[in-house]
């Protein structure tokens, strides 16, 4: 355990500061003292968590970790574009803890992910959502199936307002067949890294339950949205 430590030290996903596991709350993703003051994070999974949110309608309930702003919008960065993997371990943690505690894995099945065109993968070598999806399935048990076929790109968030990015996203994606008989009247948890317009969840979603699935709940690592 000391060589451990001392070759992989725990550090804030947020600043990079070493940090004593003895001294931090998973609950907080792993956070020094100081950034668990200044990241906002949203208690119970933010205001979606009980009855979803409007913007993603398909979604029964939505779960947040954290506000997209400040040194939490940096982490999230360097976890996406910088090929930081090691802060997306510290995210599942920390949202498994989140949704445990509010029932999600007693009350859904499977967990899915949305899925990055194969363009992306290239680019990161890595799928940001799958990674937490997966994660999530080594701590709760639950099997993660890619039941969302990401057919074409679209635009990205921060080029569309809500109408272009709801359009953009139409026919986006697809059920993947083959695990319908999987999936059909069961409850599935589905994961994302950033909840924007809404509108990547709510195609997600609509497709979800489209292929007969029960109900949808949503989680994301955080959000820059103010009704959560």
């Amino acid at each position: 355990m000391i060589l451990n430590d001392l070759f992989f030290p725990d550090k804030c996903p947020f600043c990079d500061a070493l940090t004593d596991k003895k001294q931090t709350d998973i609950a907080y993703c792993n956070a020094c003292p100081e950034c668990e003051k200044k990241v906002k994070f949203f208690q119970n999974g933010g205001n979606g968590a009980i009855s979803g949110l409007e913007c993603a309608p398909s979604c029964d309930k939505i779960f947040c970790l954290f506000s997209y702003t400040g040194r939490a919008k940096k982490s999230l960065q360097k976890y996406k574009f910088g090929g930081e993997t090691w802060i997306g371990k510290i995210f599942y943690r920390s949202m498994y803890e989140m949704l445990r505690e509010n029932g999600v894995f007693e009350d859904c099945l499977y967990i899915t992910y949305v899925p990055i065109t194969e363009e992306r993968f290239a680019e990161r070598g890595f799928d940001q959502s799958k990674l937490i999806a997966e994660g999530l399935s080594k701590l709760s048990g639950r099997m993660t199936l890619p039941l969302i076929v990401r057919n074409f790109q679209g635009q990205r968030s921060s080029e569309a307002n809500a109408a272009e990015r709801a359009l953009s996203n139409e026919g986006k994606y697809s059920f993947e067949a083959k695990y319908k008989d999987y999936a059909k009247g069961k409850n599935i948890l589905l994961i994302d890294d950033i909840l924007t317009t809404g509108s990547t969840l709510e195609e997600s979603a609509s497709c979800l339950k489209a292929a007969g699935c029960g109900k949808i709940y949503a989680a994301t690592v955080a959000t820059g949205r103010r009704d959560v």
